[in-house]
């Protein structure tokens, strides 16, 4: 009754935590480029025209991403209006009911203590946090693709573990392909390759391969996934002559697979796991080898294979398979990006889950306690002295991407709050993670509370700090642009992405790169609004041959207005 108490309370204050971490200040950031002006714009321009199947930006098809996550957000535009807090709605929502779902789905295979865990775990750590802040398809993914692996899981675990229980199977192994279908519609065949491999990857390491494929309503999942994707798939195909379907699996799937662009080494995803979930993710490794020990161990032996797996160890063997592989496939990719493994987030806060149980239970020796804890203290002082780091860091390397001149970049006071508060993690983890101490419970909870402080501290004034330097002077110039750029007016963005500009000018924008092409867009238009940064204005100013004025300069931006030198016609 203790426990269960316990483990209602520690999943109340998950809750909790993931409601304030993920509506804290989400609104009140401008749209970072390069994506999520992209997503809002293209969503809004839905809800402007009525076209509901071609996705428009900047006054092109848009044919990077499928249209589900555009629905989401012209819903949330029309509860909320256009703005910010609107765009990045459905991210932080799917963040909210990931959290329910994962204790939900933990209770039932871990324990209420390990599932309070869990879900404590993924609502505190920095990745998901960070998730529920943007405005793009990361967190709707993970959450349809989560919930598709645990669905599926659970119609497994229906099926082999009693009988009488077939059509309850059919309905999870159903909505386990419907998830993934909207998952497809989301980011396209990612959303059920990944399961695929996930789960064919698990039946092959637990000797169930063929059992697996005969028994797992196939056709059927292959006719769900279809009835979701078919209809929208066809129409925009019709509308765009097949353009997009081309465009979509051949550009923004199959060769950015492929593609240098974004390339990062082999092991890029090791640190990027280790921040993201940190400090949780210092306990996956043993969920990991335990799993994959499991697994071995049936492949390996005749009369473990035709024993049945244990519910602790079926989760563990099948988080361990969800996970690892999400991360050994993009890390094949040669384009890489922190957010690709996301959607095993799920399945190493269930890992976590699963050590925390193992831990209370007093199931760690002090060898394998004082691994844990030595790489815990060692992560935390690492992290802590990159946080200290960061500012002087950004000053010395990458001080022209935030300001010009003389003036130091200022991240603000949460960038110490949150180095110190890591420090603790460390230090908590030095006294707590040991054989004999009072209460176990209180050391995810003490961990849980200093995640809150470096997330809340970030927000508050990081990410506005960030966004003073990197947005707020290009929103601005945009907003003033589109109040009084006319039709025979041209925008143009040089040398930098124009997300932010088209999003915020309301304008289709041009990007150019060079300087006689930005002579001919002036030659051939009354008025040309440019939003450049001042360390090119020398240049600009020095060898444009048109009528050049500099209206303002803030921070590393500058807005200019050029007219030809000499009067031509316009229509």
């Amino acid at each position: 009754m203790n426990d269960a108490v316990n483990s209602r309370g520690i999943f109340l204050l998950a809750l909790f935590f993931g409601v304030v971490l993920c509506f804290y200040n989400l609104g009140s950031l401008p749209l970072f480029d390069q994506d999520e002006p992209r997503y809002a714009s293209a969503a809004r321009t839905m809800l402007e025209t009525g076209n509901y199947i071609v996705p428009y930006f900047n006054g092109q098809p848009r044919y990077q991403k499928p249209v589900f996550i555009y629905w989401l957000m012209c819903g949330s535009f029309k509860l909320f209006g256009v703005n910010e807090f609107a765009a990045r709605f459905p991210s932080a929502l799917a963040v909210v009911v990931l959290i329910i779902v994962t204790f939900v789905f933990g209770r039932v295979y871990l324990g209420s203590l390990g599932a309070s865990i869990a879900a404590l775990s993924l609502a505190t750590s920095f990745g998901i946090v960070v998730s529920g802040h943007v405005a793009t398809t990361d967190a709707v993914l993970h959450l349809l693709i989560a919930g598709s692996f645990m669905s599926f899981f659970h119609a497994e675990h229906l099926r082999l573990s009693a009988e009488g229980k077939e059509t309850e199977g059919l309905f999870w192994y159903a909505l386990a392909y419907a998830l993934s279908g909207f998952a497809v519609l989301t980011k396209g065949p990612i959303g059920f390759l990944l399961p695929i491999i996930g789960i064919g990857s698990y039946w092959l390491f637990t000797g169930r391969f063929l059992d697996g494929l005969k028994n797992s309503h196939i056709p059927l999942g292959l006719l769900i996934i279809l009835l979701i994707n078919l209809p929208w798939w066809v129409l925009i195909n019709a509308e765009t002559n097949g353009e997009f379907l081309r465009v979509f699996i051949l550009r923004e799937n199959l060769q950015r697979f492929a593609a240098k662009e974004h390339a990062q080494p082999l092991w890029y995803f090791i640190p990027v796991l280790f921040v993201f979930f940190f400090p949780w993710s210092i306990f996956v490794p043993q969920g990991w080898l335990y799993g994959i020990r499991i697994s071995l161990r049936k492949l390996a032996s005749p009369i473990e294979r035709l024993s049945k797996l244990n519910k602790h160890e079926h989760i563990v063997a099948y988080c361990t398979f969800w996970s690892l592989s999400i991360i050994i496939f993009f890390s094949i990719s040669k384009g890489k990006n922190p957010q690709y493994i996301l959607p095993s987030f799920a399945a190493l806060a269930l890992l976590c889950g699963w050590w925390f149980e193992r831990f209370f239970g007093g199931r760690f020796d002090a060898k394998q306690l004082r691994r844990v804890r030595i790489a815990l203290v060692s992560f935390s002082m690492l992290l802590t002295l990159l946080s200290l780091s960061a500012t002087s860091v950004i000053n010395k390397f990458f001080k022209e991407r935030f300001t010009y001149g003389a003036e130091p970049v200022d991240l603000g006071w949460g960038i110490w709050v949150a180095a110190l508060a890591i420090a603790i993690c460390g230090l908590t983890g030095l006294f707590q993670l040991r054989e004999r101490v009072q209460s176990r419970v209180a050391l995810p909870l003490w961990l849980a509370c200093l995640m809150v402080i470096v997330n809340l501290s970030l927000a508050s004034t990081v990410a506005p700090s960030v966004a003073h330097y990197r947005q707020e002077p290009l929103r601005d110039f945009a907003v003033a642009i589109g109040a009084t750029a006319r039709s025979y007016d041209a925008v143009v963005v040089f040398r930098r992405d124009q997300s932010s500009i088209v999003y915020y000018s309301r304008l289709v924008v041009m990007r150019i790169n060079d300087v006689s092409e930005l002579e001919r867009v002036i030659r051939n238009h009354r008025r040309t609004f440019i939003i450049a940064k001042r360390k090119d204005l020398d240049e600009l100013l020095k060898s444009l041959r048109a009528d050049v004025h500099v209206i303002q300069e803030r921070l590393a931006y500058a807005l200019l207005i050029a007219k030809p030198l000499k009067a031509t016609s316009h229509k």
